[in-house]
């Protein structure tokens, strides 16, 4: 592409530096959500294939069977035949993380986040549905696992949000809604 000179880039990465400039949104931790969000993105698509109890058990057995030290390259093989990607260490320990997580996790709730922790959550999303911008407080809001409880069961205890009724319910047992920085779904209950 042939720029005149004088005149700007319109290039998706001009594009994006200029929105995030105009929206005050620091270059580095939106790199980092956008990386964060991948990442889930591919754990889902492992998890989502490993769901049923018959193939966590499985799995949980294969594991317990390997000797001792073959765990790592054992999960590492799994990743990389589900994902068919290029992966490097960092990358493959951050999924190797939650598989853990999700093979400890158990299918009933065992514990849920404090009042106190809650209060806390409350005050740093201002009050407001962490999705669509409405006002939550006294007890009009859901506690969300932000990875769900599906996959983890209480295992990430501290990662959850809160949400309106609604988006809640459209949220579900989905991680890829973490994109709700760059899309908010239609809410009845709110607006930004």
């Amino acid at each position: 592409m042939i720029i005149a000179s004088g005149s700007k880039s319109n290039s998706t990465a001009d594009k994006l530096d200029q929105f995030l400039q105009q929206n005050g949104i620091d270059k580095k931790h939106f790199e980092d959500f956008i990386y964060k969000t991948i990442i889930l993105s591919l754990t889902d698509q492992i998890l989502t294939k490993l769901k049923s109890r018959s193939q966590k058990t499985a799995l949980r057995e294969k594991i317990r069977k390997l000797p001792i030290g073959n765990e790592d390259p054992f999960i590492e093989r799994l990743i990389r035949e589900h994902l068919e990607l290029k992966l490097n260490k960092n990358d493959l320990s951050i999924i190797k993380k939650y598989l853990d997580f999700f093979l400890r996790s158990g299918s009933f709730r065992t514990c849920k986040p404090s009042l106190v922790e809650i209060n806390k959550r409350l005050a740093e999303q201002n009050k407001k549905c962490a999705f669509c911008g409405v006002e939550i407080g006294n007890g009009n809001y859901h506690i969300d696992h932000i990875l769900p409880h599906s996959f983890f069961g209480d295992e990430l205890i501290s990662d959850f949000q809160l949400l309106c009724p609604s988006c809640n319910k459209r949220k579900s047992s989905k991680v890829l809604t973490t994109l709700n920085l760059v899309f908010v779904p239609d809410c009845p209950e709110g607006q930004l």
